[in-house]
């Protein structure tokens, strides 16, 4: 993996591993997704059994990174589970020289097969009115098949795609593609 070598990235990652290091205290899960070119990293904290929270992060070593956190409502009706929320986000891309960020409700819906099996996805998404510093708006959509070979750790494929909208610099993609995860449960 190549070094970060824009100052603010570097800020913005920092910061991120130490909300993230002091954050994993008090987590109920802990997250990794990784592919060949991006390592996302996140926390997950259940507040009541109708609200949690989020805090994740990911780099893409030739195209930038990307944090955000957020709170959601959450449901679960038998095998489904479904959540509406917010999220703040800050993204910086590869070659920009400021930080693109603002506020995305979306949510996420999960169809469980089995105690073992299931699949999920999300979309978030910020329109301009929620945009800020030349970005326009940002669409993070995620999908995953999830295996829990035991009940605290999971395995999962999934398909990630983020992407922005910059006013100097149009549509800009931070990730697009498939990974694999695997997520601890505390």
């Amino acid at each position: 993996m190549k070094a970060v070598k824009h100052p603010a990235a570097s800020k913005a990652a920092m910061a991120l591993c130490g909300l993230m290091i002091s954050s994993t205290a008090m987590a109920t899960g802990f997250n990794i997704g990784l592919s060949e070119h991006s390592v996302s990293f996140g926390v997950d904290q259940a507040l009541s059994s109708t609200s949690a929270t989020s805090f994740s992060g990911l780099y893409h070593e030739n195209k930038g990174g990307m944090i955000d956190g957020g709170f959601k409502a959450v449901n679960q009706s038998g095998g489904f589970r479904y959540s509406v929320g917010m999220k703040a986000f800050a993204v910086d891309h590869r070659g920009d020289s400021h930080i693109g960020w603002g506020f995305a409700p979306g949510g996420s819906v999960g169809i469980s097969f089995s105690q073992a099996m299931r699949i999920e996805a999300e979309y978030y998404y910020a329109p301009s009115i929620l945009s800020f510093n030349r970005t326009k708006n940002m669409k993070q959509f995620d999908t995953r098949f999830v295996v829990a070979p035991m009940p605290s750790a999971e395995l999962s494929l999934g398909y990630r795609n983020i992407e922005t909208k910059m006013s100097n610099r149009g549509s800009r993609t931070l990730h697009d593609g498939a990974y694999l995860g695997l997520s601890f449960k505390f």
